[in-house]
Order: C-alpha cells, then sequence, then structure tokens
C-alpha cells in the first residue's frame, strides 16, 4: 500500500478527483484512512496532523495496518527563495531537519522528473528543502532559512516521513505546492506570532485570509493532477515489494 501522508485533510481531501477506484476506508487509532485501487496497486490518504511528532506517530500506527510500501509526504509548503512562485510543484532531493539529511531514493526522484516532463500546469522544482519544527510565517525567517540551509522551501513533516520510511526500510519522497512565495508574511494576513502554530483574526484582514484559503483550495488541486501523474509512476516501480522492480 502506497500511503500518501498530509498534514491537514484540506490538502488531501481532492484525491478523489483522481481517477482511482474508491475501496472502502478504515480507521487506524484515531486517524481515518482513504483507500483507493488504481490498475498499478492500491493507494491509502491520511492527515497525520501538523508537524514532525504528530508525522511520526500517525506513520508507526498505520503501518501496522497498511503493511506500507511506500510514503509521500504532500502538502504545501512556503518558498524560501524569489525564484518560486504560487502554485510551483516541489519534489525534495533532500530534506534537512537539522542536524540530520534524508535523502529519498535516486530512482524514486528519477521517476518523479520523468512524471514531471507530462504533467501540465505549473512547473516541478527540484532542490533541497528544509523541515521545521516551527512554522516558518514571515518573508524574514524563510530568507534566513534558505541562507543558512541552502534550501528552496520549508514544510513542517516531510523529515519525519523520511526518518520513518526508512526505519520500514520502504521509500519515501517529498512532493509539496508552494502556497506562500518569500515575499509574503503569513503572519500578517492572519496575525500570526512567529515560531507558533496559533493563528487569530485580526479586524480588516477578512478578505485576506478569504484569499489564502482561495489559494489553499488551489494549492490542492494542483498538487493532485501532480500526483494523479506521479502515482502511477511510482507504484509502476516498486508494486507491492516497496522497492524498485
Amino acid at each position: 500500500m502506497l500511503l500518501i501522508a498530509a498534514a491537514v485533510r484540506e490538502e488531501i481531501v481532492s484525491l478523489g478527483h483522481a481517477g482511482w477506484t474508491p475501496l472502502p476506508p478504515l480507521t487506524v487509532g484515531r486517524w481515518p484512512v482513504q483507500r483507493w485501487r488504481t490498475p498499478q496497486g492500491n493507494v491509502a490518504a491520511v492527515a497525520t496532523g501538523v508537524g514532525v511528532d504528530a508525522c511520526r506517530q500517525a506513520l508507526i500506527h498505520l503501518d501496522t495496518r497498511l503493511d506500507l510500501s511506500g510514503i509521500l509526504s504532500v502538502g504545501t509548503a512556503g518558498a524560501t527563495v524569489e525564484s518560486l512562485r504560487g502554485g510551483d510543484i516541489c519534489i525534495s532531493e533532500r530534506v534537512l531537519l537539522p542536524p540530520a539529511v534524508l535523502a529519498p531514493p535516486a530512482w524514486l526522484v528519477e521517476r518523479a522528473g520523468r512524471a514531471a516532463v507530462r504533467a501540465q500546469g505549473p512547473p516541478w522544482r527540484f532542490a533541497p528543502s528544509l523541515t521545521s519544527i516551527h512554522a516558518l510565517a514571515d518573508a524574514e525567517s524563510k530568507r534566513a532559512a534558505a541562507e543558512k540551509h541552502g534550501v528552496s522551501w520549508v514544510d513542517m513533516e516531510s523529515a519525519a516521513a523520511g526518518q520513518i520510511a526508512s526505519r520500514l526500510a520502504i521509500p519515501w519522497l517529498s512532493v509539496r505546492v508552494i502556497l506562500d512565495t518569500v515575499e509574503e508574511d503569513l503572519g500578517s494576513v492572519a496575525g500570526q506570532s512567529p515560531g507558533t502554530h496559533r493563528f487569530r483574526l485580526h479586524p480588516g484582514r477578512l478578505r485576506a485570509v478569504i484569499r489564502q484559503r482561495r489559494r489553499a483550495r488551489e494549492a490542492a488541486g494542483q498538487l493532485v493532477r501532480a500526483l494523479s501523474v506521479l502515482v502511477p509512476e511510482i507504484l509502476d516501480e516498486i508494486g507491492d515489494a516497496g522497492r524498485p522492480h
């Protein structure tokens, strides 16, 4: 079973439009799991919760029921370099969770490159990324991450998926879509204090919040379109064994 793991349900809710055949859903512990059958193999999707600890805990429990053959860590990300724009599809060549550096299998990154050639829509970017234990919501912290670590985008779960996949000896890949560019300050949109996960709506910012939520829905749709091309490539390779044929 290839598992697609996102932080929140909104990032994977559109997977029902990928054209896969639905299977009965499961509940593993407190995590609802959606499942599909494709011509190349079976796929599951779960919202693990935000952050590395939540992701690790969910994936450990899920493997006991689903017998995972691979993990895709998916969702939105924040750009840390000027060249990335909203909607760009991002494939991590390696993921930093300082001081650790995790690298997905080279053959899996190569497969993503093949999928990118056929995919329509936003460009696919291949570069190192950062998994942060704190939300980097402001432009200053995102630029600082790029300068310090040499990364092009940041999320909060990918490294955890890589750690668990490595422990299980199965392949993994991080696939993200850019939600906020490096110039955009999400804290100024939603009133977030830097380094926290709490958002509170400030008076007069309702339009900005609505616009951001609309962009999040668009990003989820772009992610599903990318996965509809990428997932068959991966399943063709790993089959049920979790390793290339």
